[in-house]
C-alpha cells in the first residue's frame, strides 16, 4: 500500500507542477516535504480501507487487548525508499532503514543523509506520529546512470560496504540487460545464509 501510495503521490505532485526538476531546483526541501505529507495521508486512508475491508480477527484482536489497544497505523507500520529519475537529475525520499544507491559515470554511492534514529533494530515508519519530520530527501542534477532501493537485509548479508557496492552495480547492471529475473534465486540465498531477512530491491537504469 505505501509503495501504491509514493508512485501515485509523486506522479500527481509532478502532473500539477509541470515534472518535477524545476520545482525541486527552486526549493527541494518544501517539494520533498509536501510529496512526504501526501504519502502519509494516502497511505492512513488505504489503512483505513483495509481495515474496515478484513476487520481483525480474533487472535489480532486479543493481541490489541493484551497491549491496550494499537492504534491502526502501528498495525500497519512500513518504512519506504523512494526515487525518481527526470531528465535533469534524481531525486529520492527514505523514511526508515534500507538502502538507497544512486550511480553516477564514475562511482556508486548512498545520496540519502543518514539517520542518526537508527540504531540497531530500531527504525523510523511511516506510523511514527511524526513520520514526517523522519523523511529524508536529496535531490541533485548530477548525471546519474541509476539508482537501486533494498530493504535492508540486502546490505546486512554483505561483510563489507564495497561489495554490497559492487553488488549495486550488478543489479543495475542485470536491470539494463534485462536479465533481473535471474538474480531472484541469488537474493534468496542472501536470505537464507547471509542476513537470514526478507529482501527486496527495486531499481531504474538509465542510458543518456
Amino acid at each position: 500500500m505505501a509503495t501504491r501510495v509514493a508512485i501515485r503521490s509523486i506522479c500527481d505532485f509532478a502532473e500539477r507542477n509541470n515534472g518535477l526538476d524545476g520545482i525541486f531546483r527552486s526549493d527541494s526541501q518544501n517539494a520533498a516535504r509536501r510529496i512526504a505529507a501526501n504519502i502519509i495521508c494516502g497511505w492512513n486512508n488505504e489503512i483505513a480501507a483495509h481495515i474496515a475491508l478484513l476487520p481483525l480477527n480474533e487472535k489480532e484482536s486479543a493481541v490489541c487487548e493484551k497491549y491496550g489497544g494499537i492504534p491502526n497505523e502501528v498495525m500497519y507500520g512500513a518504512t519506504l525508499i523512494v526515487a525518481g529519475i527526470t531528465e535533469n537529475g534524481c531525486f529520492g525520499l527514505q523514511i526508515g532503514d534500507g538502502s538507497f544507491l544512486a550511480q553516477t559515470e564514475d562511482k556508486m554511492f548512498f545520496p540519502v543523509p543518514d539517520d542518526l534514529k537508527l540504531v540497531g533494530n530500531l527504525t523510523t515508519s511511516l506510523c511514527d506520529n511524526n513520520a514526517i519530520e523522519s523523511f529524508r530527501y536529496f535531490y541533485s542534477e548530477d548525471n546519474f546512470s541509476g539508482v537501486s532501493l533494498s530493504s535492508d537485509g540486502l546490505i546486512n548479508s554483505f561483510v563489507n560496504i564495497d561489495d554490497f557496492l559492487k553488488f549495486g552495480k550488478r543489479i543495475l547492471t542485470a536491470v539494463e540487460n534485462n536479465t533481473a529475473a535471474a538474480l531472484g534465486e541469488h537474493l534468496k540465498m542472501r536470505s537464507r545464509c547471509g542476513s537470514r531477512d526478507d529482501i527486496s530491491v527495486a531499481a531504474i537504469s538509465v542510458n543518456r
